[in-house]
């Protein structure tokens, strides 16, 4: 919540000041709260999404209505339980709870919300923006959907590093989140051997309870996501790409798996290449060169998150530079814990307010790799750099220790 605050100077000033083509007239621009904020957010991320949600919300003023995927409404409870603990007062945070299609659009339409925050699926995302434009009276709406992620692997990449760092952006918590890996475009110098080792590898992950310290992929959230993801994998075979490894759902008693699944011969059209299936899937085509990379990666709708293997930094400017995507690696896995910087809305505003040219211009977030650090050692809460990564989520620990995190007073 500090974090998010605005500082203290904010309090006691008027806001920013701007010039005046009047010399009589004094401009000052004012930041005031919204008033309730309704936060709709998914199961894959199911306290930290609803948490960068709620957290800027409540620093500036605002009351929440959090609505929870229906799929994961427990930790969603226990977060606002949470924060009643901590001494958050009655009626700012409300957590309402059930159907997506019949609560969600009761609480976008009703009168007293005044913004809409959303992260979910393409689909719903547009039709809630449709819905709250018909309202005619201003909502604001901020939509995070879905991506088609590409990793470049270029002819003179440590291809160690990006073998491990494609599989862990590719297969980490099963491939369910928005930013994960699923097309890899690898130079044909390289091609051979990276797809050889890469078959390897994912060929001997280990599915399983997501908190054993020997499992590599936990299940997925549904039989529905399972059916899905099995479906696409299906298209992929009808389409004539060719199946590497896995490809098939495991019959454990326990979840809903499906094995690590790698395609080769894959054509940018197909639409294994151009939709997202959400489920451990990634599909490999060779590339000549940067350029052909570059096309292939800008050539579907979504533009979230890429990375880039490369030993010529000049390369991978240029790859920031023209890669259609909110955050761009170098030398690291498209999907991290550390590619959102919501706690720094103070900073983004400022320099959203002081640039106007970024309304007619590109904004992204570039992360560099520059070599291991003790942080990259343990790469995150799901596992190491060096391994395949862990799934099982640490809401255990968060728990027992939440009244010491989340203690506002």
């Amino acid at each position: 919540m500090r974090r998010c605050a605005p500082p203290p100077s904010s309090a006691s000033s008027p806001g920013e000041r701007l010039p005046s083509s009047n010399p009589t007239t004094f401009l000052y621009t004012e930041r005031v709260p919204l008033g309730v904020v309704a936060a709709i957010t998914p199961w894959n991320f199911p306290i930290a999404i609803p948490t960068w949600k709620i957290a800027p919300a409540l620093a500036y003023g605002d009351t929440v209505v959090l609505k929870p995927a229906e799929l994961t409404p427990l930790t969603a409870t226990l977060l606002v339980e949470s924060l009643a603990e901590a001494g958050l007062p009655p009626g700012v945070l409300n957590l309402v709870t059930g159907s997506g299609r019949r609560i969600g659009d009761a609480i976008v339409r009703h009168p007293a919300v005044n913004a809409i925050t959303f992260t979910g699926s393409n689909e719903v995302g547009k039709a809630l923006y449709r819905q709250a434009l018909e309202l005619e009276r201003g909502v604001k709406v901020q939509l995070e959907m879905g991506g088609k992620n590409p990793v470049i692997v270029n002819r003179d990449a440590d291809l160690d590093l990006a073998l491990t760092q494609t599989i862990n952006g590719a297969m980490m918590s099963s491939r369910q989140k928005c930013t994960a890996t699923s097309r890899a475009f690898v130079h044909r110098a390289v091609y051979d051997e990276f797809v050889e080792k890469l078959a390897g590898r994912v060929g001997t992950l280990r599915l399983g309870d997501p908190l054993a310290a020997a499992t590599d992929l936990g299940p997925l959230v549904s039989a529905a996501q399972r059916d899905s993801v099995m479906d696409y994998i299906g298209i992929g075979q009808r389409e004539e790409g060719e199946l590497l490894t896995g490809g098939k759902a495991d019959d454990m008693s326990d979840g809903y798996f499906v094995r690590p699944t790698v395609f080769i011969g894959i054509t940018p059209e197909m639409r294994l290449a151009q939709e997202e299936s959400f489920g451990p899937v990634l599909a490999v085509l060779p590339i000549d060169g940067i350029e052909e990379g570059l096309a292939l990666a800008n050539s579907v709708k979504y533009g979230l998150s890429a990375s880039i293997f490369t030993r010529d930094i000049a390369t991978a400017f240029a790859f920031i530079r023209d890669i259609d995507g909110f955050n761009v690696y170098f030398g690291l896995r498209a999907a991290r814990l550390d590619n959102y910087r919501w706690f720094d809305v103070q900073a983004l505003a400022r320099r959203m307010s002081q640039s106007r040219r970024l309304i007619k211009t590109k904004y992204f977030t570039a992360h560099l790799w520059a070599g291991p650090s003790q942080t990259e050692a343990t790469d995150d809460l799901f596992g190491s750099a060096g391994n395949p990564t862990r799934f099982g989520n640490n809401l255990r620990q968060i728990f027992a220790q939440r009244k010491a995190m989340l203690q506002l007073r």
